[in-house]
């Protein structure tokens, strides 16, 4: 997940500077207080052939689903077999998740990708305060906000990015399963964190 966060009005270059530090630094601390989205299935081994359930949410804390992204915030939902990406089909939206259904068509190690449109929203003077809080802000950095004064507004924009890697077995069980080195390659989404290595 990306943020990308502003503050509008006009201000004093020295206050500008301390207000990128700052944006710099609160943007981590929104990152870390905003619901996370992740992408998962109830086993990470499918079958070629054998439908395969994905589902995306959100949520404060991993693995709780809380709510359902809205289906208009996708931009990209991809899945990468053999070298071959395409879109996964529409989802069905459930009141925490949205579920997609999936039929792997090649054996190996699928990865899949999702990326949500921008989100932008203004933040209440309270929230700002918590994070200001929670990052342990400095009095430089609290009196930069304060000299904005009551008119001013704070304007938060962010992305979200979630990625799954699936491994999966031929729809005979009498064929070897053989591996890939693909899920090394990024998927292309705007904001990827590529595995360098598989475990076991």
């Amino acid at each position: 997940m990306t943020h990308r966060t502003s503050v509008s009005g006009t201000i004093s270059r020295r206050a500008a500077v301390l207000l990128v530090a700052f944006a710099l630094t609160l943007a981590f601390a929104a990152q870390a207080a905003a619901h996370d989205t992740w992408l998962m299935a109830s086993t990470n081994v499918g079958r070629v052939g054998t439908p395969f359930r994905l589902d995306l949410t959100s949520g404060e804390a991993f693995p709780t689903d809380d709510f359902a992204i809205e289906p208009s915030r996708v931009i990209h939902a991809v899945v990468r077999e053999r070298g071959v990406i395409r879109s996964l089909p529409r989802p069905a939206t459930t009141p925490r998740t949205l579920q997609y259904a999936w039929t792997p068509a090649a054996a190996g190690v699928a990865t899949i990708g999702i990326e949500l449109k921008p989100k932008t929203l203004v933040l209440a003077p309270k929230l700002i305060d918590e994070y200001l809080t929670e990052i342990d802000a400095d009095s430089g950095i609290r009196a930069a906000w304060k000299t904005l004064g009551d008119k001013q507004k704070w304007t938060e924009s962010y992305t979200k990015h979630a990625m799954t890697f699936v491994r999966v077995t031929p729809a005979r069980t009498n064929v070897k399963w053989m591996a890939d080195k693909i899920w090394k390659r990024p998927l292309g989404l705007e904001l990827e964190l590529v595995p360098e290595r598989a475990r076991g």
